[in-house]
C-alpha cells in the first residue's frame, strides 16, 4: 500500500526511499470515515428520485469502497430492469455504475468496489429510477461506504 520513490540501486550502499501512503487505500492521520445510510419510498413508475448524496468536504478528497441498495418490497424480480439505479459524479452517470438492475450487497454488509476516487466539492449520489411494474411497493434503502482524507493537492 505504498508508492516508492528512487531506486536504491546501490545495494553497498544505505539510500533512503521516500514511502508515500495511498490514503484512498488505508486510512491515515486525519481520515473521517462516512457511511450515509438512507431509506425512501419507491418513487412511482416512470418517476427518479434520490437514494443517497454525499459532499466531499473542501479540504479533503475521498473513496468509496463499498455500496448497497436494496428494495424492501415484494414482487421485485433482480434483473428485471423495472429498477434501475445509477451512481453519479456532479450529475453525470459514473462509468460501470450506471445501470444497476440487481441489488448490491445490505446496510451490514455493503458490496465492496473498485475504489472510487473523490476530490473536493465533489457530490456522489445514488438514484433510483421506477421503470416499469406499478404493483412495486416499499422502499429503497443505500448507502456509501468507506472515508475522506485531507486533500494532497
Amino acid at each position: 500500500n505504498l508508492i516508492a520513490s528512487g531506486t536504491g540501486d546501490d545495494r553497498s550502499k544505505q539510500q533512503l526511499i521516500t514511502a508515500i501512503s495511498r490514503p484512498w487505500l488505508e486510512a491515515g492521520e486525519g481520515s473521517v470515515p462516512f457511511d450515509p445510510q438512507l431509506s425512501i419510498a419507491l418513487p412511482n413508475v416512470g418517476v427518479t428520485d434520490t437514494v443517497v448524496s454525499l459532499t466531499v468536504p473542501d479540504g479533503y478528497d475521498g473513496v468509496i469502497n463499498a455500496f448497497s441498495w436494496n428494495f424492501t418490497g415484494g414482487g421485485f424480480v433482480e434483473g428485471s430492469g423495472d429498477l434501475v439505479v445509477k451512481l453519479l459524479r456532479n450529475g453525470a452517470p459514473i462509468r460501470n455504475y450506471d445501470n444497476i438492475i440487481i441489488e448490491k450487497g445490505t446496510i451490514g454488509i455493503p458490496r465492496p468496489m473498485s475504489p472510487l476516487r473523490l476530490y473536493s466539492g465533489q457530490i456522489i449520489t445514488m438514484i433510483i429510477t421506477h421503470v416499469a411494474n406499478p404493483t412495486l411497493n416499499g422502499n429503497v434503502v443505500g448507502s456509501l461506504v468507506e472515508l475522506f482524507y485531507p486533500s494532497m493537492s
